[in-house]
């Protein structure tokens, strides 16, 4: 009765659904307000349907191979979406390896690295400045 409305918030992330972790099998449905009672009404195959609609979406995303840069703008706007969705995937400490390279940390640090390239974008160093054996004398104003 209300799957079309608690999807919709799903989408615009009033809604959230837990996948989950390794050796976990619990998933749930977080809402607020009167999506919390949109949620609480749900019949068990309309849970399961958004919690599939989820895992499909954290699958495709999964998949995404390559580097970020030959990924399309959708396949981008599609792991931001999952990051705010569910947040980084995370995994046992022996998949640290495995853990950073999803492709939503891949994106991430792709991402940042944009940013860093667009913030310094027009900037000149001037490498003289990095010489580590010139000591500045202070001024007499700031000596006193």
């Amino acid at each position: 009765m209300f799957y079309e409305a608690v999807k919709a918030a799903w989408l615009l992330g009033d809604v959230k659904i837990g996948l989950p972790s390794f050796g976990y099998n619990d998933f749930y449905i977080k809402a607020t307000g009167i999506n919390f009672f949109k949620v609480a009404l749900l019949s068990a195959r309309e849970r399961q349907s958004l919690i599939d609609l989820a895992q499909h979406e954290v699958e495709h995303v999964a998949t995404l191979t390559g580097a970020v840069e030959s990924w399309t703008q959708e396949q981008r706007d599609l792991v931001w979406e999952s990051i705010k969705k569910f947040g980084l995937p995370i995994f046992p400490p022996s998949m640290a390896a495995v853990e950073d390279n999803t492709p939503q940390r891949r994106f991430l640090l792709w991402e940042s690295k944009q940013m860093l390239k667009r913030q310094l974008e027009g900037v000149v160093l001037d490498p003289s400045l990095f010489n580590c054996g010139i000591r500045f004398k202070p001024s007499p104003e700031e000596q006193r």
